[in-house]
């Protein structure tokens, strides 16, 4: 099992990555980092790049790929350079829809399986956003998540793990939730993940009506029905 106390994903490229990308990330960098001093040098990239299926790459172009992830310049990519290089080459992440006209303001459409569709409004999502900001801004457990851009689908991603639901309940109900049962780390994996959120919706359930809405809802970042639960 891989030990990621000392490899913290900041929560920005959590945005983009999944549990099972964290853990995968962790893993793959400790298996490159040959002499574990957290660093990746030019040979240990090389060898990298060629797992990758890069073998084709001349030496040259591998220097050239080292030399642009290696921001610094310091002759080593460590491990946010690393995290930086897996962003670029994952992408900038999930789309949460297309906008349009809508009669009461602007929506977003989410397709669904099977050809369903879903949507919300975008107003809505910044007013829910506005609300956690001014609760949680300076939360001991979420803090690093804020202040959330309103007018961006940080919302989704804040809520994806189920910590955020946990800390606003307690707003809510001072200590409806004993925080020593909760699981905190910031590479958490993917079953510490949904215990954390199914926590939250047992609680949550006493106070609001949870009806379809499940721990997959939060890992999927389902916007219709995380803002179900925010409102």
């Amino acid at each position: 099992m891989v030990d990621s106390a000392d490899y913290t994903i900041p929560f920005q490229y959590r945005k983009v990555f999944s549990p099972e990308d964290c853990t995968q990330i962790v893993q793959t960098f400790k298996n490159y980092d040959k002499n574990s001093d957290k660093t990746i040098k030019g040979g240990e990239f090389k060898g990298m790049m060629k797992d990758m299926g890069h073998g084709d790459l001349t030496a040259d172009q591998i220097d050239a790929l080292f030399k642009k992830y290696d921001r610094n310049m310091d002759g080593v990519i460590d491990f946010l350079e690393f995290l930086d290089m897996v962003q670029t080459i994952k992408g900038k992440g999930k789309d949460f829809g297309t906008v349009g006209d809508h009669a009461k303001g602007d929506a977003a459409t989410i397709e669904g399986a099977v050809g369903s569709h879903h949507s919300y409004l975008v107003e809505e999502r910044n007013v829910v956003a506005r609300l956690w900001n001014k609760y949680l801004e300076d939360d001991e457990y979420v803090k690093d998540r804020f202040p959330m851009v309103a007018e961006s689908d940080d919302l989704f991603h804040v809520m994806a793990d189920g910590l955020v639901l946990i800390r606003l309940l307690n707003e809510i109900e001072k200590d409806s939730i004993d925080m020593r049962t909760v699981n905190i780390g910031s590479n958490l994996g993917i079953f510490k993940v949904r215990e954390n959120i199914n926590l939250g919706l047992t609680s949550a359930k006493g106070k609001i009506k949870l009806v379809g809405i499940d721990a997959t809802a939060f890992l999927d970042k389902k916007p219709h029905l995380i803002l179900a639960v925010c409102w």
